[in-house]
């Protein structure tokens, strides 16, 4: 269930909205002014106040929305893998002068525990959460989010994004603290739950004239500034602003690059000179640039003549000598049924990524394109592997390169990549017996991106740098799968997660064995060996204490009550040995994990209804044959609905308490005296019931996650040990006594020979 409460409150007395507002209260009052001379005064009062709210609902709607998002309470809770966020993603245009967040984090009762809540905010992909320092391995590209906070509940902050960038915007936030505790729905008196509201209130787009680079401009500049706009192209590494002209006088401007985020905002004086310039290294090609011209005089204006230029890799077909070239615009091929998407060129009805050439300049460039939403749920990887290499002994190559976000770096003269870049290759090739180097981009931004690769070549045992061997050739491969390599490092689950109210789409690593990080690969915590090999033979083997159960029903003759605690042993032994926090290779499933858990919850609960049900020892088998179907059908429905839920034990145990009571009760009014007696109270029912209670309560009450395996299986012993107490010595005394006498399959052919079908063929045949 949802609830939304909206309250308004602070309405601006010469607000438009609050005009038409007021109009329309006052047609209300005639209306019900007329209304009243034919109508029910209460009714048209209750309609008026009705009309009023809704109008105020929608006029204030309507002024919300216009330049405000919001979403709906998003649960938090302590994180273990990436399934137990869920995000939220807010859409921010280009050229937004500014964006303002409002986070909320609520408790549903004052009562609940006052946690802190960490909330991450990242533009264009997922936040990555960092556990521990190893949560990423070494070959992994990572990014920390560009908002992190701490708050506490019941506490609301706000704060203000300056030239925010374009595209979606990502929150999830999580508790610092982890809860131990495994409890039964619906024991937990306090059932806290956390949770976080966000809003996005968007601000006015900047005012900026829009031109094109690589056009000369001639512009009036005042005191208060001109402010202007234009898109670079997707290989661009700078651009120079060179103002070439100002009339009437020298020119006395100031020329400001303001990049998204106001990060490293740029400024250069232009004064007593008659032209001048400003640089700009890797601007951020997915982004509108602003720059802004200002005249510093002391009063009046300048016509400034400037030109925006353009500095970019050529295509790799231009004839053109160039210190670096690019390839086009990867194509893409998602795999149908699968999280697969694979990057390369489609041409002739093929899909391959071409062989690329190293030597085609000293700098190689290849873009493509991460896509939202259908990339930044996975992780992207990343290959490369040298297949042709013509060398000399005298010589060697160096190779650098990596994977870019949004931008490139500033090719200039003294650049090198091998020392510019946080995240890069940096291998010496000597043949083609090159390994491959593999590197990965967890939830990858949305945006452009490059592969940048680096050639140069050297004399053997020198710093000598010589022209590199044509055609060197590198095969290099891209793609989107789950996780990591479509799976976990044998520690974990991959899964397939859909969150939000955007159904986000994501892949996450769920570890076993307290293994941690994006991938399961950060053993600091991890269990041991023996540890997991002694929970599972703790789980699996306490199973084997419903032998003497299934024993003492066979030997009382309660058949129906000994196949279900043969079904119940038999689902539990192999529901445990496919559960447990362990790895895979200490589990075994004979089954899906959902199907040996419903099993093993049906049994268990129907282990108790049977038992209940024989102690009653009611005299009229039909009547307990048909309590039996109905209990086993309603515990069917339990499990299907909610089998983890407290009521799938004290439903069927209260009933079951309630037919012992009338049915002991009438015999003991019959009798006039104790039944049973007071040997069977003492030596049986009452230990029988203090295991019961040992084995419920530590259930219930004591299981945490550390342990479950010792708990649990003392749980499964005392549930199997009290059967053995509490089963009745025999069956009801009214069930004819040679039955108990006669075996069974002889019993089986009495029984179908006094049917009444039976009955009737043997007479017609003694008819014929």
């Amino acid at each position: 269930m949802i609830i939304i409460n909206i309250k308004i409150n602070n309405i601006n007395h010469d607000n438009k909205y609050y005009i038409i507002i007021m109009t329309m209260d006052w047609i209300l009052k005639s209306i019900r002014i007329i209304w009243n001379y034919n109508s029910n005064t209460a009714t048209a009062t209750c309609l008026t106040s009705t009309f009023r709210i809704s109008l105020m609902l929608i006029i204030f709607c309507i002024s919300v929305s216009a330049n405000t998002e919001m979403n709906l309470a998003a649960e938090v809770s302590g994180y273990t893998y990436y399934g137990d966020v869920v995000p939220v993603k807010y859409f921010v245009q280009s050229g937004l002068s500014h964006i303002n967040f409002t986070i909320r984090i609520s408790r549903n009762k004052q009562e609940c525990p006052y946690y802190t809540s960490t909330i991450l905010i990242q533009h264009a992909g997922l936040p990555l959460v960092y556990q521990t320092e190893n949560t990423f391995p070494s070959n992994f590209i990572t990014t920390d989010p560009t908002f992190i906070l701490e708050m506490n509940p019941d506490v609301q902050i706000s704060f203000t994004v300056v030239r925010p960038l374009p595209g979606n915007w990502f929150i999830i936030a999580y508790d610092d603290y982890i809860s131990n505790e495994i409890k039964q729905k619906g024991i937990d008196s306090k059932n806290c739950y956390y949770s976080i509201m966000s809003r996005v209130s968007l601000g006015d787009l900047v005012n900026a004239t829009h031109i094109d680079y690589g056009t000369v401009q001639t512009h009036t500049i005042g005191s208060s500034g001109k402010m202007f706009s234009f898109k670079l192209p997707q290989s661009t590494y700078g651009f120079d602003i060179v103002i070439t002209k100002c009339v009437p006088q020298a020119c006395n401007v100031t020329v400001s690059y303001l990049p998204s985020l106001q990060n490293s905002i740029q400024l250069e004086y232009c004064q007593d000179v008659k032209n001048c310039s400003m640089h700009v290294q890797s601007p951020n090609v997915d982004d509108i640039q602003l720059i802004e011209i200002q005249y510093i005089g002391l009063k009046g204006s300048q016509q400034v003549t400037f030109s925006v230029v353009v500095h970019g890799c050529v295509h790799w077909k231009s004839s053109t000598v160039s210190q670096c070239k690019t390839l086009s615009l990867l194509d893409r091929m998602h795999v149908p049924e699968t999280y697969n998407i694979y990057f390369g060129y489609i041409s002739s009805n093929t899909f391959a990524f071409n062989k690329l050439n190293l030597t085609m300049a000293p700098l190689v460039v290849v873009p493509f394109l991460i896509e939202d939403p259908l990339d930044i749920g996975g992780t992207l990887k990343f290959r490369l592997q040298i297949v042709k290499y013509i060398y000399g002994l005298s010589t060697y190559m160096h190779l650098c390169g990596g994977l870019i976000f949004n931008h490139l770096p500033s090719f200039n003269g003294s650049f090198d990549l091998c020392t510019s870049l946080p995240f890069v290759i940096n291998r010496t090739v000597t043949g083609v017996n090159f390994s491959q180097i593999v590197q990965y981009v967890p939830y990858p931004r949305a945006g452009t991106w490059h592969v940048v690769l680096q050639t140069q070549c050297f004399e053997q045992g020198t710093d000598k740098s010589v022209v590199c061997p044509p055609n060197v050739t590198a095969e290099i491969s891209l793609e989107i799968q789950p996780c990591l390599d479509n799976g976990c490092s044998s520690k974990g689950q991959c899964k397939l997660i859909g969150q939000g109210s955007h159904r986000i789409v994501l892949t996450a690593c769920k570890c076993d064995a307290d293994y941690q990080g994006y991938a399961c690969t950060d053993p600091i915590k991890a269990q041991s060996v023996l540890i997991q090999l002694v929970a599972a033979l703790l789980l699996t083997l306490s199973n084997l204490f419903f032998l003497p159960a299934i024993i003492i029903a066979l030997k009382r003759r309660f058949i129906l009550e000994a196949c279900v605690y043969t079904y119940t042993m038999f689902f539990s032994t192999f529901y445990h040995a496919c559960d447990g926090d362990r790895l895979a290779l200490y589990r075994l499933c004979i089954a899906s994990y959902e199907v040996l858990q419903a099993s093993d919850f049906f049994g268990s609960y129907c282990s108790i209804w049977y038992t209940l049900i024989a102690m009653a020892q009611i005299r009229f088998l039909r009547l307990a044959h048909v309590l039996q179907t109905i209990g086993a059908f309603f515990i069917f429905v339990g499990v299907v609905y909610d089998r983890r839920s407290v009521c799938m034990i004290i439903v069927p145990l209260l009933c079951g308490i309630v037919l012992i009571g009338v049915s002991w009760g009438i015999k003991m009014y019959k009798r006039k005296k104790l039944y049973p007696s007071w040997k069977r109270y003492a030596f049986f029912l009452l230990p029988g019931c203090v295991l019961a209670a040992t084995g419920g309560s530590v259930f219930i009450f004591l299981e945490t996650t550390e342990n479950y395996k010792y708990l649990h299986s003392f749980w499964h012993v005392c549930v199997a040990l009290c059967i053995c107490f509490l089963l009745p010595p025999h069956p009801p005394k009214k069930v004819d006594q040679n039955l108990l006498t006669t075996p069974l399959p002889l019993m089986f052919l009495n029984c179908l020979s006094a049917c009444p079908q039976m009955i009737a063929l043997r007479q017609l045949i003694a008819l014929t």
